[in-house]
């Protein structure tokens, strides 16, 4: 003979293993979230970082041009080759972005 089970035994989930998969999906989540959160901050800095860079990079060009403007106004030419701009764009404000639709 077999032995059946009670009938009060019915299948399905305890409230231990809902609240066991539920946790780890909400730690899931949050270590995302998290990442996430690092990355965004990594490249905000990195982006203050290269406007940073840009503006002393700008300077530093602008005084060297000016430097050789007045060298061969004085006719105090040098044999130096007068310094053209490394950068081939056009010079963006620090505070706007480089590309228009940037998050």
């Amino acid at each position: 003979m077999k032995a059946n089970p009670p009938k009060d035994i019915q299948g399905g989930f305890i409230l231990l293993e809902v609240l066991v998969s539920m946790s780890l999906i909400v730690g899931g989540w949050m270590a995302m979230i998290h990442i996430y959160q690092g990355l965004a901050l990594r490249q905000t800095q990195l982006q203050v970082k290269k406007s940073e860079l840009r503006k002393e990079s700008d300077v530093f060009e602008n005084s060297e041009h000016a430097r050789n403007l007045r060298n061969i106004s004085s006719g105090a030419v040098k044999n130096e080759s007068t310094r053209v701009s490394s950068r081939t764009r056009s010079v963006h404000g620090a505070s706007q972005p480089a590309i228009k639709n940037q998050r």
